[in-house]
Order: C-alpha cells, then sequence, then structure tokens
C-alpha cells in the first residue's frame, strides 16, 4: 500500500473530492491526436501530405491500426511509411 503525500500548500479537507490519475507503467508508442483521425466504416485513416503548391495541399488517405487511448492522443500500433501528416482540422479538409 502506498501512502498519499498532500503538498504542503494544498488546502484539504476532510471528505473533499480528488480527482487523479496514477501512472503505473511507462511504455514509449507513436501516437497521434485523436483529431488527427479519420474514420470511415469502421476504419481510421490519417492524411499524409504528398505535395505541396502555392495554392494547394495534397494529402492521400492512409488507412492506420490505432492501439490504446490516453486523452487526447491515440497510439499508433503499426507504423506506415508517411510523409508529414495533418493533425489538426481534418474534418474542415474539402474532398475532391
Amino acid at each position: 500500500m502506498q501512502k498519499l503525500q498532500i503538498p504542503k500548500n494544498m488546502n484539504a479537507i476532510n471528505n473533499q473530492y480528488i480527482e487523479g490519475n496514477i501512472n503505473i507503467d511507462s511504455v514509449s508508442v507513436y501516437s497521434l491526436p485523436v483529431d488527427a483521425l479519420l474514420e470511415s466504416e469502421s476504419e481510421n485513416y490519417v492524411l499524409s501530405l504528398e505535395k505541396e503548391t502555392k495554392e494547394s495541399f495534397y494529402f492521400s488517405k492512409i488507412k492506420v491500426t490505432t492501439g490504446a487511448l490516453n486523452k487526447d492522443f491515440i497510439e499508433l500500433v503499426e507504423l506506415p511509411k508517411m510523409n508529414k501528416l495533418l493533425v489538426k482540422g481534418v474534418y474542415n479538409i474539402q474532398l475532391e
């Protein structure tokens, strides 16, 4: 059993509700923000930058296998070969 150490500058009150996370293990994995994923027909995809011009960006949709979810990030189980990824604003893209 581990004893809870309360910081001296914290004014804890008896029966006060406290929320926290307890990390029991640390693992290094490749991950992305959850907002970087496109979901289509039970499959997950990311958008990889293929070409950039003065007026446009061209992306390709790459299927990925995901794993554990930790707050706003999700693990990539297999890392396919890809260039720069779009990680924010995925759902605001106009597809042609």
